[in-house]
């Protein structure tokens, strides 16, 4: 029979690292006060120079960073003293990395982050897990960074339980998708019961102006308007209406 000590081991530090008051160290104090606060690194490109710090929330500086389990991207390092990951990659892969860091006091704390790297040539129209949309999609518009792309599609596999011609956002950061021609309900996906098209997406990825046939995104607006939603805030209001608050009563496009 195998011993168990060694797992016993590492149940122990674990514990000791997310459990215990003060991390286990001399610094004594809430352990919930000092964590790892990036749960999704930066995207990169297979074969392009990468840079990225793994951040924390509370503690002291400096900091002491390690890889506790999981894997880095192949081809990229972690600087111990820094929490920056760097170097080139070389293969398009999605692994997880787990990550303790420990600050001058001795409080340690633990995290894992998602790394995403994607190929040089990607396909943006896909689910989560990285199936092709179902059906066609179109008019993409690209955040700043490059990390976020809006795009119409009739594809009904990429938010379960929503149909119809839609507004999409995919982040390449976290390769999630989300629906952006909704109202703003946040407790329910109510995407719009009209098609929508012609994303325009802000710099920092926060605004989503499209056009659409929909009645149920604002109350009371119906016919071809345009509407803005802001990703951070969960809403969506409709833009094409006058200075005194009239909606418009023609038809409208994106220019």
């Amino acid at each position: 029979m195998k011993s168990l000590a060694p797992l016993l081991s590492i149940i122990a530090l674990v514990v000791g690292l997310v459990g215990c008051p003060g991390g286990g160290g001399s610094g004594g104090g809430n352990a919930s006060d000092f964590a790892v606060s990036t749960t999704a690194a930066d995207f990169c490109v297979v074969g392009n120079a990468y840079t990225s710090t793994i951040e924390t929330s509370g503690g002291t500086a400096p900091f002491t960073w390690t890889l506790f389990g999981g894997v880095l991207p192949t081809g990229l390092s972690l600087n111990g003293g820094t929490g920056v990951v760097s170097g080139v990659p070389t293969a398009a892969e999605n692994p997880t990395a787990v990550f303790t860091v420990t600050d001058s006091t001795g409080k340690t704390a633990i995290g894992s982050v998602l790394f995403a790297v994607h190929p040089r040539t990607d396909r943006a129209s896909v689910t989560g897990s990285g199936t092709a949309g179902s059906g066609a999609s179109s008019t993409p518009s690209i955040s700043g960074d490059g990390s976020l792309i809006a795009f119409a599609s009739s594809s009904t596999n990429f938010v379960t339980g929503v149909n119809g011609t839609q507004i999409y956002v995919h982040n390449r950061q976290t390769n999630q998708i989300e629906v952006a021609s909704r109202d703003s309900d946040s407790s329910v996906v109510n995407e719009g019961g009209g098609a929508s098209s012609d994303p325009s997406m802000s710099s920092d990825g926060r605004l989503v102006a499209f056009v659409s046939l929909s009645s149920n995104l604002v109350t009371s607006v119906s016919g071809q308007q345009i509407y803005v939603r802001d990703r951070e805030t969960g809403h969506t209001t409709v833009i094409s209406k006058s200075s005194a608050g009239i909606i418009g009563d023609g038809r409208k496009s994106v220019v």
